[in-house]
């Protein structure tokens, strides 16, 4: 029983019979090459006069030919697909290297522009031509880089672990990560209120960080007070050097002898040291927090009354501050220390009243999080870290993964889609302890114990800071500057430098601004200086983004393109991430577009004139 096929079947049917026969010619007897190639023929024939009869005589004999003479061999199979993957492998990754590729978001550093398991569109041609499996560019245009745009770069050459990666399982290369441009070469930054006062190269003030949407966010010049601490030991005489870095970038060093004495404290680079600061000075060692703003933050905590030593305020939670680290110069300052090694913060409290409790509920915040059995675990995209890590937050709870962002819980089902919880569910939190443990540890949810140091603690990154009189706390005013607890608290701290030896208050400094303009002299003294030919990146989500404050600037180079599209999850946030925009006619996309056009007609001109039948009937010809 003759089966009929669609007309679509019947041309693929041809098509590999005048394949097969073109590849099968030489062996082939001359009787055999006039048999089938009639036989094709006449199919094709069928085909062209829309013979549906005539199609299905042929066709069982053109399948005759292929499952007889016609049959591929083994080794003809492996070569094609090794061929085809080969092919498809090159041209996926020259095209991911240098026009677009899709990425997912593995980590919360760029929160809440990109959430956990994002998916998005990243436009390689952004800023320049990339040479494919290089850390270089065929083309590259600064201009083209603006404050604020986010920007996707390679950890080639960067201070930072675990930047190899295989592409395709073939491709030897580096990892790609996603920050937004803060700073471009040249420019001069300082934090201050949360955001960002700066000159740029030509020396004028920089205007971005109050105009541009995509730089309202806040921005906290450190992550711990301790940075980054490197110990190396010098063997001529003994000693270790602790390094004391910040943005990646040396600000101090301490020699300690063999028995643990601090013997000398100098600044590591003179370059760092302003033009009214000597480098016999005593103080300026002991003071590197003036530098780019530190001295305008605080590291916060939630504490209760009975955690407090000698108040006489009595309230049901205060803010905890720690702020003007300095330097350690002694073993008791050592022993003192809580959260690094050779750094010691001083200490300042705040109470809290009800309005200010509920201000912190209302726009708590916290990362991604997993509950098992009541107890929060960091979310990661390996489920949650060791099991005895983690927080108990409250046996209620159900197992799940949630997040809060300006104080709405949401739980994160199937696909990272997430959901707004009502009020009543039990992961808000109705407690001040529960509330205490997502302000103290809803970032990492991870608690240390160091019985070597005394009340050591995990760095809540959380941070307070005044901007204009008023005091925040994530990125919101809990004080307003006339609240009269603040007033106090202001007075408190500067009867206390008074009357305290070398005890720095925290106040508001104020803006780096003078005469209404902003103070350039200031800014070029303390202010962070942006090499040339590199950037300087941050991202969003200050709390845990791993970013220029820890590994310093990246090179020009390193940059690879843009996101331009969020496509996954569906929702509000689906579509262009806010930034700067960036014109579509532009020499490196218009270079790029029309080198991949090129590529396409060459290819379809190619695909054309060795198309099965044209090799068919060529050869038929020349019989």
């Amino acid at each position: 029983m003759k089966k009929t096929l669609s007309i679509r079947k019947y041309k693929k049917l041809l098509s590999e019979a005048m394949s097969r026969f073109y590849a099968q010619r030489k062996r082939l007897s001359p009787e055999e090459v006039k048999l089938y190639s009639d036989q094709i023929c006449k199919l094709d024939g069928a085909i062209q006069s829309n013979d549906l009869t005539g199609m299905q005589n042929e066709a069982l004999k053109v399948s005759e030919f292929l499952s007889t003479k016609g049959k591929k061999s083994i080794f003809s199979h492996i070569k094609e697909l090794v061929v085809a993957l080969l092919f498809a492998l090159v041209v996926a990754a020259v095209v991911r290297q240098t026009w677009f590729e899709l990425y997912e978001i593995p980590s919360g550093s760029m929160r809440p522009t990109f959430l956990e398991s994002d998916r998005v569109f990243v436009e390689k041609d952004a800023f320049g031509i990339n040479v494919p499996f290089q850390t270089k560019h065929f083309l590259f245009e600064p201009s083209l880089v603006k404050r604020g745009n986010i920007i996707v770069w390679t950890g080639d050459n960067i201070d930072l672990p675990d930047t190899n990666t295989i592409y395709f399982g073939l491709f030897p290369g580096k990892k790609r990560y996603v920050k937004r441009c803060i700073g471009k070469p040249g420019d001069i930054l300082y934090f201050y209120g949360g955001t960002l006062y700066g000159i740029d190269k030509e020396g004028n003030a920089i205007t971005d960080y109050e105009k541009s949407e995509s730089l309202q966010r806040e921005y906290i010049p450190f992550m711990s007070f301790d940075g980054r601490e490197s110990m190396t030991h010098l063997l001529s005489s003994n000693k270790r050097v602790v390094t004391l870095r910040h943005m990646n970038v040396p600000l101090a060093q301490m020699f300690l002898s063999p028995n643990e004495n601090v013997k000398a404290l100098i600044p590591h680079d003179g370059t760092f040291i302003p033009e009214n600061f000597s480098k016999d000075q005593q103080s300026y060692p002991t003071s590197f927090e003036n530098f780019w703003g530190i001295k305008n933050y605080a590291m916060a905590r939630l504490t209760s009354f009975d955690e407090i030593p000698h108040r006489d305020e009595k309230a049901a939670l205060f803010l905890e501050l720690e702020h003007n680290p300095k330097l350690c110069t002694s073993m008791q300052d050592f022993s003192d220390t809580r959260q690094s090694h050779f750094v010691r913060p001083e200490i300042s409290y705040i109470p809290l009243g009800p309005e200010q409790i509920q201000s912190i509920k209302n726009t708590l915040y916290t990362s991604r999080f997993i509950v098992k059995n009541g107890v929060g675990h960091a979310y990661t995209q390996e489920e949650t870290k060791h099991p005895k890590s983690g927080i108990f937050l409250d046996k209620n709870i159900p197992d799940g993964t949630y997040e809060f962002i300006d104080g709405k819980a949401y739980s994160i089902g199937f696909g990272a889609l997430s959901k707004e919880l009502p009020q009543e569910h039990p992961v808000y939190p109705k407690s001040l302890d529960l509330l205490k443990k997502y302000y103290n540890f809803g970032i990492d949810f991870l608690k240390i114990n160091a019985p070597n140091f005394k009340n050591y603690m995990f760095s809540t990154h959380r941070y307070g800071y005044f901007k204009n009189g008023d005091f925040l706390t994530m990125g919101h005013i809990l004080f307003t500057k006339n609240d009269p607890v603040l007033v106090q608290f202001c007075q408190n701290e500067i009867k206390r430098s008074q009357h305290e030896h070398k005890y720095e208050p925290f106040v508001d400094y104020g803006p780096p601004v003078k005469d209404s303009h902003i103070d350039k002299e200031f800014i070029k003294t303390f202010g962070f200086h942006v090499p040339e030919n590199k950037y300087f990146f941050l991202g969003d989500n200050h709390s845990v983004s791993a970013d220029s404050r820890y590994f310093g600037c990246v090179p020009q180079e390193n940059i690879q393109g843009t996101v331009e599209l969020i496509f996954y999850p569906p929702g509000k946030r689906w579509g262009s991430p806010e930034q700067p925009s960036i014109p579509f006619f532009r020499k490196p996309h218009m270079i790029v577009l029309f080198s991949y056009l090129v590529a396409f007609g060459i290819g379809y001109w190619y695909a054309k004139k060795n198309s099965p039948k044209r090799r068919f009937y060529k050869y038929i010809r020349s019989l």
